[in-house]
């Protein structure tokens, strides 16, 4: 009996499950080798628990259990869904609207909460695409506002001292 549970939990484990897929990605696929396995349910308990050292390049699409966070929940979640798919379903969760980054400007990300800036930075094709058009947005608000800065709490410092 051991042997047949092992065998049947490897063919799961090798198998994988097919997802459904957004803008060219599936859904719970954290390690993007384009299958849902108990290694993507792995890694995102690994980031749950050590998020710098265990980093998924996967923003905005992982909060499987859709109660606005990605945390071990979602691993569970996931691990349960590569292993019995029609007992323990997964589906996108509502995605926010995002502005288009031609529309944002330094002023509005900075503004943004943390998820709304996650979505932001997910819209772009990469990350470094995502610095390139912050960098821009930066050099054009100094440009526009010298002597002005944008603290961490959103407020603006006019300068002038006190």
């Amino acid at each position: 009996m051991k042997k047949l549970l092992a065998l049947l939990l490897a063919l799961l484990c090798a198998v994988g499950v097919s997802a459904s897929t957004l803008n060219g990605r599936i859904l719970g696929d954290t390690n993007g080798d384009g299958v849902v396995n108990i290694d993507d349910a792995l890694l995102l308990f690994q980031n749950s628990i050590l998020p710098d050292v265990y980093h998924i390049d996967y923003p905005g699409t992982l909060d499987v259990t859709k109660d606005g966070k990605t945390d071990i929940d979602d691993a569970l979640l996931l691990f349960q869904y590569s292993m019995l798919p029609d007992v323990y379903p997964i589906e996108w969760g509502v995605t926010p609207d995002v502005p288009h980054p031609e529309t944002v400007t330094y002023e509005d990300y900075i503004a943004m909460g943390d998820s709304e800036q996650q979505a932001f930075i997910a819209s772009f094709d990469t990350l470094s695409d995502f610095f390139a058009w912050l960098a821009n947005a930066k050099a054009e608000y100094d440009e526009n506002n010298p002597g002005h800065e944008i603290g961490g709490d959103g407020g603006i410092d006019l300068g002038g001292g006190n």
